[in-house]
C-alpha cells in the first residue's frame, strides 16, 4: 500500500516563485500553490496541510502574523521564503509562528531539504 504524499499549502503574491519549484519536489510533495495578495484573507483550510509555506517576500510579514493567529490551536509548521539577513529580524519570525526560513537565494538547492525536514519534525510530534 502507498504512502500519500505530505500535503503542502505554498502561499505569494507572485506566481515565478511557484514556477522556480525545483521539479524533484513534485515527486515527494502533493502542492496547493495559491497566488494572493496581502489583503487576501486567509485560506479555511489550513488545517489539511502538512506544511505551510509562506512567500513574505511578495506577501510582507503581516501576512504571517495572520496565518499565526488561525493557527493558534493548531500545530502545522510554516516555512517562510524570504531575503532577510538580518538574524534579528530572522528570530522574529520565529516569534510569530513560523518553525523554518530559507532564503531565496537558497531556495532551489535548499526547499527539498528544508520540507522534509519541518514535516518530520510535525510527524514526529503529532504521533
Amino acid at each position: 500500500m502507498s504512502q500519500s504524499k505530505p500535503h503542502v499549502l505554498f502561499l505569494s503574491a507572485s506566481s515565478a516563485v511557484f514556477d522556480t519549484i525545483p521539479e524533484e519536489c513534485y515527486t515527494l510533495f502533493s502542492f496547493h500553490l495559491l497566488r494572493i495578495t496581502p489583503e487576501h484573507e486567509v485560506p479555511e483550510k489550513l488545517t489539511d496541510k502538512d506544511l505551510i509555506i509562506i512567500d513574505t517576500y511578495s506577501l510582507g510579514v503581516d501576512f504571517l502574523d495572520r496565518i499565526a493567529i488561525a493557527l493558534q490551536n493548531i500545530k502545522r509548521p510554516i516555512l517562510i521564503i524570504d531575503d532577510f539577513n538580518d538574524d534579528i529580524i530572522i528570530q522574529q519570525l520565529y516569534n510569530k509562528g513560523a518553525k523554518g526560513y530559507l532564503k531565496i537565494d537558497e531556495y532551489s538547492t535548499g526547499l527539498k531539504q528544508k520540507m522534509q525536514n519541518l514535516i518530520s519534525i510535525q510527524h514526529t510530534f503529532v504521533k
